[in-house]
C-alpha cells in the first residue's frame, strides 16, 4: 500500500494547498515462466541443462530470485536468475521415464508471484554388462568358493535390482541384491570337474537386465589331495640272531584326505 497525495506550492494568486491523502494498494504481478530442456531424450545418468525463462510483465522490472527444478516426486536443484531472468540448471538425476513432467517454481520477489512452468522430459535406461568371477578358483571339492558378479554401466556404479547366479545352468541360491555394482555368494563344490558359473542382472526402473550367458566363466574343482609320509624304526637295532625285534611302521597323512590306503612293505630275510 503506498499513500498519494498532492501538494501545490502556492503562486502570486494562489495560496498552496494539500490534497486528502489515497492509499493506492499494488499488487505482486504473476510472471510467465517457459522451461526448455537439452538435449532430449536422454539416457539414465546423462547430463541435461534445464532453463526457465522468468519474463516481467509489460513496463515491469527484471524478476529476481531463484528457480527450483523437480521432476515428479524428485528433487532437482536450484539455480539463480540472472539478468535477462534466466534460471540455468546442469542435472543427471532425472530417472528414466519417457515424457517426464520437469517443473520449475520461481519462488518470487518483492515484485513478482511464485509460478510454474513445465515441460516434458524421456530418459531411457543405460545399459549393464555382467562378469563373473569365483576365489579360489581352482578349488578343491567340499570346499567354499565365492561366486562374485560386477555389474557395470558406463555412468558408474549400479545399484538396485538383483543377480541370480547359476551352476552348470540350475540357479543356486536366491535373488541378490545389488549394491554398490557387485554381490556374492558362497557355495560348495561336491564333485570334481569343470562348471560354467553365469549370474543374471534383473535390472531396474534405471538400467537394463544383462548376464554372462553367452560367456559362462569356467571354474575347476579339484580332488583332494593326499600327502602321505610313512617312516619305520626298529628296536633293538642290532639284535643278536634268533632274538625277537619290533618293526614300527607310522603313516601320516600331511594333505586333507585320504581313504582306503594300503600300506605294504617288505621284511627283510632272516
Amino acid at each position: 500500500t503506498h499513500p498519494i497525495l498532492a501538494v501545490f506550492a502556492g503562486d502570486a494568486s494562489f495560496g498552496s494547498s494539500t490534497s486528502n491523502t489515497v492509499n493506492q494498494v499494488v499488487n505482486k504481478a504473476t510472471p510467465s515462466i517457459a522451461v526448455t530442456d537439452s538435449p532430449d531424450p536422454t539416457t539414465f545418468g546423462q547430463a541435461v541443462t534445464l532453463l526457465a525463462t522468468v519474463s516481467p510483465v509489460v513496463g515491469g522490472p527484471a524478476p529476481t530470485g531463484i528457480v527450483s527444478f523437480t521432476v515428479g516426486s524428485t528433487f532437482l536443484g536450484t539455480a539463480t536468475l540472472n539478468g535477462s531472468g534466466v534460471a540455468t540448471l546442469v542435472t543427471s538425476a532425472i530417472p528414466a521415464g519417457a515424457g517426464q513432467t520437469v517443473t520449475a517454481t520461481y519462488l518470487g520477489d518483492s515484485n513478482y508471484n511464485t509460478n510454474t512452468g513445465t515441460t516434458t522430459h524421456t530418459v531411457s535406461t543405460t545399459g549393464t554388462t555382467t562378469t563373473v568371477s569365483t576365489s579360489p578358483n581352482p578349488s578343491l571339492v567340499n570346499t567354499t568358493v565365492t561366486l562374485k558378479a560386477t555389474i557395470s554401466s558406463a555412468i558408474g556404479t549400479v545399484n538396485g535390482g538383483t543377480v541370480q547366479f547359476s551352476v552348470n545352468g540350475s540357479p543356486v541360491g536366491g535373488p541378490i541384491l545389488v549394491s554398490g555394482g557387485t554381490v556374492s555368494y558362497d557355495y560348495t563344490f561336491t564333485a570334481t570337474g569343470n562348471y560354467n558359473i553365469t549370474a543374471a542382472y534383473s535390472g531396474n526402473v534405471n538400467f537394463t537386465a544383462s548376464n554372462n550367458n553367452a560367456t559362462p566363466y569356467l571354474h575347476t574343482v579339484l580332488d583332494n589331495p593326499t600327502d602321505l609320509a610313512v617312516t619305520k624304526s626298529d628296536s633293538p637295532d642290532p639284535v643278536q640272531a634268533g632274538n625277537n625285534v619290533t618293526y614300527l611302521v607310522t603313516v601320516s597323512n600331511n594333505g586333507s584326505f585320504a581313504a582306503a590306503v594300503t600300506l605294504v612293505d617288505t621284511l627283510p630275510p632272516e
